[in-house]
């Protein structure tokens, strides 16, 4: 008993020390051989992943734009706005005043680029909104394609009376012959022969050169209403001032109608005209057609 008290009066405690610090140790629980690899490090010199290399991006991302693309994007701006406007009931011509008031460029090449987009998607109202705001505006001169472009669009979302006014407004001759065609390509198509055949008389006292696109047109007119014999006269008229192949357009579809008899002596016609520019085997091939067709009719 005295030897317990005396080692307990001889401890560091009895005698006002302070306890010391001990390390703490590594628990032995982590050497355990079947511990999971949750808590043990099962490759302790691990080898270099292959993606260590790569650098790791910090803060923001940004997305570089060259100059070219940017210039790009800016000038292509407008043509998105223009196309944006998917309902009618938006105006394409407010969009472009709001354009320049904003100080944005207009050029009357990108408005045509839009327009024969617009006009190619059957999008014809803003079509001819931009047409109407560009002959509106003075910073811009028409071509005669432009007023042929406007006359067309009428025939499409108007009526007739307003294409007519507006044929007759038009101060060129280059854009009366240009707008001449969607004219009478309404009238054909509307098998309006006193119209067309008008409109053509007013062509020729103009002084204008018909082009073979209007006989086409004239020709297909007088096949829908069965006008056969003016077919022959439009030929014969065409051998003057046309060309072999718009002639053998309507021909082949006067021999694919039914109810054409296509005679000798359109395709002696046709062998001179042939003849004219040249195609001396495609004459010879039409005479000999029509000298079969006139052997049938006599025999």
């Amino acid at each position: 008993m005295e030897r317990a008290v005396d080692s307990v009066a001889n401890s560091p405690l009895s005698h006002g020390h302070s306890s010391p610090s001990f390390a703490p140790s590594k628990p032995h629980f982590l050497n355990y051989p079947l511990l999971p690899p949750l808590f043990r490090n099962p490759n302790p010199n691990p080898s270099p992943s292959p993606f260590s290399s790569i650098p790791t991006a910090t803060g923001t991302p940004t997305l570089r734009v060259s100059p070219e693309e940017s210039s790009a994007a800016e000038a292509d701006d407008l043509r998105r706005r223009l196309l944006r406007l998917r309902f009618d009931r938006r105006s394409a011509a407010a969009a472009l005043d709001e354009w320049v008031r904003g100080g944005g460029e207009v050029a009357i090449s990108e408005l045509r680029r839009i327009v024969a987009e617009l006009r190619k998607a059957k999008r014809c109202k803003h079509a001819l909104e931009i047409l109407t705001w560009m002959e509106s505006c003075r910073k811009f001169e028409l071509a005669s394609s432009d007023h042929a472009a406007i006359l067309d669009l009428i025939t499409k979302l108007r009526n007739i009376s307003e294409a007519e006014e507006y044929f007759g407004k038009l101060s060129t001759s280059a854009s009366k012959k240009a707008a001449s065609f969607p004219l009478l390509h309404y009238y054909v198509k509307a098998r309006d022969l006193e119209k067309a055949e008008t409109l053509m008389a007013k062509l020729q006292n103009y002084g204008l050169a018909v082009n073979p696109y209007l006989f086409d047109e004239m020709m297909k007119l007088y096949v829908a209403t069965s006008q056969y014999k003016k077919v022959l006269a439009v030929i014969r008229h065409m051998k003057n001032i046309s060309n072999a192949t718009s002639v053998e357009m309507v021909l082949k579809e006067m021999v694919n109608d039914k109810d054409i008899e296509v005679g000798w002596s359109t395709y002696s016609t046709l062998a001179n005209i042939y003849i004219k520019y040249g195609l001396i085997q495609k004459a010879f091939e039409a005479l000999r057609t029509a000298e079969q067709k006139l052997s049938a009719r006599n025999g």
